[in-house]
């Protein structure tokens, strides 16, 4: 375990289970060499890159055209 470990987490607050967190390890879980794991830490930019390429994997989200009531759902 290195010591290069940042922590991502979302929460839509719709519920007390809502939260999606992980402990993410740059070095061991991510494959990045210490200098590397470093620079991220380092920053913010390439950290934020880092989170939203962890959220898109993480979150289900999308959207759909509605045309009809009977395609709405509840």
């Amino acid at each position: 375990m290195s010591r290069y470990k940042v922590n991502f987490f979302v929460n839509s607050n719709a519920n007390f289970r809502s939260t999606n967190a992980e402990v993410i390890d740059l070095v061991d879980d991510y494959g990045y060499t210490e200098k590397e794991a470093e620079a991220i830490i380092n920053d913010e930019e390439k950290l934020k890159k880092e989170f939203d390429d962890w959220l898109w994997d993480t979150i289900e989200i999308g959207f759909q055209v509605i045309e009809t009531e009977d395609e709405v759902e509840d």
